[in-house]
């Protein structure tokens, strides 16, 4: 059962000329196997390859032409619609050679169709005398998504319901059974420029989940260009990204109204073969010209939090601009000119219009789109980290002040601003290039004197932040190590979910954690930690009341510094651990569980390690590295 097919007819009638028209609807296919199990076939016409037999049973596709009217095309009631899929290789003796029934094969399919088509305007049921074969090479069934079953050339004289020649020639017919490929993309990436009613301008870098519809079944020159075409549609748009003004949210406008709907297009720079978006991977080179007519919500639902920097050149105080939700009600026209269908890696859609925004009044709020960037599939670098380490300070009801620690998996993402790693853009306007990070995954146990510790983050607001190159030297490029020399500032805005003793306590802002990296990804030792003047923040309970606890500091160490036992002279042997490793404490105790302290042995420099000697016989001791906060 196919319940959204599409169909493409050309119809040459006396007195109007040749017309296409596209159609759309329901059609159902009955696969008559060669035995009781799926995939079951023989070779009926002993040509060595194994077929199935069809029946098409359910056509009912509706259409319109212009100065015709509505165009119905349906089955034949009186005589049936038969077809058959030949394998196209016999590698598997009495099985169709054909996914899901084998691992990989083709099959030849085809339908001799008669049909009725009617013309209600003019009073007309048309129909074929002798069947209308539609055929396609298939490489899975039910078939492949877009692929066309398409007439023999020629022209076939239709007959009206008298059986009489009725002039009207039928020259091309087309069905596609599967027409809709979904393009979903789990992190893309845009800027959104926003112009405040002060004339101040901020770009905001937002990534979250994309999905678009493309309807291959209309492979059409709709604008009679000579070029063909297929329409598209935007079905999911959730980006979120920090402001100055706090978390803001980007997605595509809730339907109805019909007019916000976000349509666009994708359309061949050249047609080199028809019925084919030319385009890889249809075709094996070409480009296209794409855009969407985009309709957005805009809206702030998480304040900044006091003394968080600046995304942009916006300073509004501490007092966070309450926007509400904000929608345009003209369409923002993004262009791309695409190498790949979809979108290939870092292939960016660009919009410049300056677009008013309204308020769920419908009023005016002086606030602007100016400029869109939106990368569907960006360039991204997934980090893992098997074993990081994080430390947060709680303060307590009683006013007392606790470390936790806890290790675990951690994973970063880096969203590069171009088409390969290291691509960068200077968003904010400082004169030095950034690119956008995650930190998606937080997954840290240990135990404390409260009882067993879980750090985490919250699953409904994302961890957002970014790496900053301290000195541009390269336009373009992030500089910093791999990609080139230098250092650069990073940061994360982090929701923390944290668990102590079986409470489960929350942020509703988020923790500023930053560092200076000398590479991407962080190298052995580099530490993400709160500001100095970071003010504690509330932790919340499941219900979103104050839990009485304030998280008061907090460091992450995504690549810890590794101890390592080197075998010393006499017996002895040396722990060390790499260089700078600055504010690193090596701290032992008698057990995991036991107390630790300082190991106030002295260290030495060794072949570029910090290392202390230690004496194997003196016993069993447990060693370990922290950081010290300033």
């Amino acid at each position: 059962m196919f319940p959204a097919t599409r169909a493409l007819l050309e119809l040459n009638i006396p007195g109007v000329g040749t017309r296409q028209v596209l159609m759309g609807g329901p059609s159902e296919v009955v696969v008559r196997f060669a035995g009781p199990n799926p995939g079951d076939a023989r070779d009926e016409d002993r040509d060595g390859l194994d077929d199935v037999n069809l029946e098409m049973v359910r056509l009912e596709l509706r259409g319109s032409i212009a100065g015709i009217g509505p165009v119905i095309l349906r089955l034949d009631p009186a005589r049936p619609t038969l077809g058959q899929m030949e394998e196209t290789a016999n590698k598997t003796a009495g099985v169709l050679d054909l996914p899901p029934f084998t691992a990989t094969g083709a099959a030849d399919s085809f339908f001799d169709v008669f049909f009725e088509v009617e013309l209600p305007d003019r009073a007309l049921v048309l129909h074929n005398q002798n069947a209308l074969r539609v055929e396609a090479n298939i490489t899975t069934t039910p078939p492949e998504v877009g692929k066309h079953f398409l007439s023999r050339p020629g022209c076939i004289r239709l007959l009206d319901a008298n059986n009489q020649d009725s002039g009207i020639d039928l020259c091309k017919a087309r069905h596609t059974p599967n027409p809709f490929e979904k393009d979903a993309f789990a992190h893309t990436l845009a800027h959104v420029t926003l112009e405040l009613p002060d004339g101040s301008q901020e770009t905001v870098v937002a990534v979250g989940p994309t999905e678009v519809n493309v309807d291959l079944g209309q492979t059409f020159d709709f604008d009679g260009d000579g070029l063909e075409s297929v329409p598209t549609q935007i079905t999911q748009l959730e980006l979120k990204g920090w402001s100055s003004l706090g978390l803001l949210s980007v997605r595509r406008h809730p339907t109805p109204p019909f007019t916000f709907v976000s349509f666009g297009e994708i359309e061949e720079t050249a047609n080199t073969q028809p019925d084919r978006l030319d385009v890889p991977p249809f075709a094996s080179s070409g480009t296209a010209d794409s855009f969407f007519d985009v309709f957005v919500e805009i809206d702030l639902r998480v304040p900044r939090p006091p003394g968080l920097r600046l995304l942009g050149a916006i300073s509004l105080g501490d007092a966070p601009l309450e926007l509400g939700t904000l929608h345009n009600n003209q369409a923002v026209r993004l262009n791309a000119t695409l190498r790949h269908k979809p979108p290939g890696p870092g292939e960016m859609y660009v919009a410049t219009q300056r677009i008013q925004l309204f308020d769920t009044n419908n009023k005016p709020t002086n606030i602007f789109l100016v400029r869109e960037k939106h990368t569907p599939n960006p360039i991204i670098e997934v980090d893992p980290f098997p074993v990081a380490i994080g430390q947060v300070l709680l303060q307590l009801p009683d006013g007392s002040q606790q470390w936790i620690t806890a290790w675990g998996p951690a994973t970063l993402h880096a969203y590069f601003d171009g088409a390969t790693e290291g691509s960068a853009q200077d968003d904010d306007g400082d004169g030095r290039e950034e690119v956008l990070t995650e930190l998606m995954q937080l997954n840290l146990s240990g135990g404390s004197p409260l009882g067993r510790v879980q750090i985490g983050l919250r699953n409904d607001l994302p961890s957002l932040g970014q790496i900053e190159e301290q000195q541009s030297n390269t336009t373009g490029t992030l500089d910093v190590d791999p990609f080139k020399p230098g250092k650069a500032d990073s940061f994360f805005d982090v929701f923390f979910e944290i668990e102590v003793g079986g409470q489960v306590w929350h942020t509703d802002l988020p923790a500023r954690l930053q560092a200076v990296l000398t590479r991407k990804p962080p190298a052995p030792g580099e530490v993400f930690m709160s500001p100095a003047d970071e003010k504690p923040l509330e932790l919340l309970d499941a219900s979103g009341k104050p839990s009485g606890h304030l998280l008061v500091r907090a460091m992450f160490i995504p690549n810890p510094s590794r101890l390592e036992v080197v075998p010393g002279a006499g017996g002895l042997a040396d722990l060390c651990w790499p260089l700078p490793s600055l504010d690193y404490v090596l701290q032992s105790a008698a057990s995991l569980a036991g107390s630790w302290e300082d190991s106030g042995l002295p260290v030495t420099v060794k072949d570029g390690r910090h290392c202390v000697s230690l004496d194997p016989r003196s016993g069993t001791r447990f060693f370990r590295l922290i950081k010290r906060l300033p």
